[in-house]
């Protein structure tokens, strides 16, 4: 079988052979059923052990792993059944996003874990203390993140916990002056 570019999907898409679906016409393995398109040969089934055959001993699944059910046998797990008309190829592992399946899983994203707490520490000043552990956490959180090439978030509640941080301060700043200046008129003078 040969990769087929179709007019409807676009000159940047192909049509797999194996499960008829879409995927870029770059790609070496069907992201749906794991096809290769550069041996065509289906992909493994899910978790990479071979396939159960039904009725097989696990020393025969050992010996022949990818071996077609006998004649008049049910197929067994990640077989294809025989439907009339229907040529089959082998094994194909159903839909996973279990990493170690043969298919593509998004990296998780994170929220970095400095970042919450700069901003928790912002909103909740704690008599100033708060504010200044929002400043150190929310730029070594902001430090993080911007080397984690995106595998962190929170960056904007880093800045939010680092403006609040430096308003906490301000604030202490203004009261100090406010204690001096109305200690000094209240002295006599």
């Amino acid at each position: 079988m040969t990769d087929q570019t179709t007019p409807a999907g676009g000159a940047d898409t192909k049509r797999c052979p194996i499960c008829a679906e879409q995927v870029k016409a770059a790609a070496l393995i069907c992201r749906y059923c794991g096809h290769d398109f550069r041996t065509d040969v289906a992909g493994a089934p899910p978790g990479g052990g071979p396939t159960p055959v039904a009725g097989s001993s696990p020393a025969q699944q050992a010996a022949a792993p990818w071996q077609a059910p006998a004649a008049g046998q049910a197929p067994g797990w990640g077989q294809w059944g025989t439907a009339p008309g229907v040529q089959t190829a082998g094994s194909l592992p159903g839909p996973s996003n279990v990493p170690g399946t043969g298919y593509p899983v998004a990296p998780s994203h994170t929220t970095n874990g400095y970042a919450i707490a700069s901003m928790v520490l912002g909103i909740l000043w704690v008599w100033w203390l708060g504010s200044v552990l929002a400043l150190v956490f929310g730029y070594v959180a902001k430090g993080q993140i911007d080397r984690s090439n995106g595998m962190e978030s929170g960056r904007g509640m880093a800045i939010a916990g680092i403006i609040l941080g430096w308003v906490g301060i301000g604030v202490l700043v203004v009261a100090i002056i406010g204690l001096a200046v109305g200690r000094s008129h209240g002295s006599g003078y």
